[in-house]
């Protein structure tokens, strides 16, 4: 198996674990505080909660990308994209409080087998996207204190 990390990002944020999760999960709010997504929403109806669907537009390749939620733990975890037999790409947030007012995000991104291979092109460009999404998030929490 072909396994290639794109970004392993840790942030300590001014919020509530429960505020940043929130904002994180609010899929349709991305446009207005990360600079990278030009445009996102939910598919479907009902909560947000694995295999649930989301589409985005990067701007840095300003295609859409539709992805199914992975993983949803409400508070914790939040993660999406595609897994296959033959490819498999993950994009995810987790949050832990460190106390009422702080907390910590870890962004992980990680491709496999044939989407490793296809990502390779595009690495340097989705490592910047990651890292400039978890300096959005930082920003987003440091204003609105």
């Amino acid at each position: 198996m072909l396994h290639t990390h794109l970004v392993r990002d840790v942030r300590e944020v001014a919020a509530p674990a429960s505020e940043v999760f929130a904002l994180l999960a609010d899929v349709e709010r991305w446009p207005s505080w990360c600079t990278g997504i030009q445009s996102a929403r939910r598919l479907g109806r009902g909560p947000l909660r694995v295999g649930s669907s989301i589409l985005y537009v990067p701007r840095f390749v300003p295609i859409p990308i539709a992805a199914r939620v992975l993983g949803f733990e409400r508070d914790r975890v939040f993660s999406w994209g595609l897994r296959t037999p033959i490819a498999s790409m993950i994009h995810g947030f987790s949050v832990e409080p460190i106390d009422e007012r702080t907390c910590v995000v870890r962004q992980s991104e990680f491709a496999e087998d044939l989407l490793a291979i296809a990502a390779r092109p595009l690495r340097r460009a989705i490592h910047a996207f990651d890292r400039a999404w978890s300096a959005d998030l930082e920003r987003h929490f440091a204003r609105d204190r």
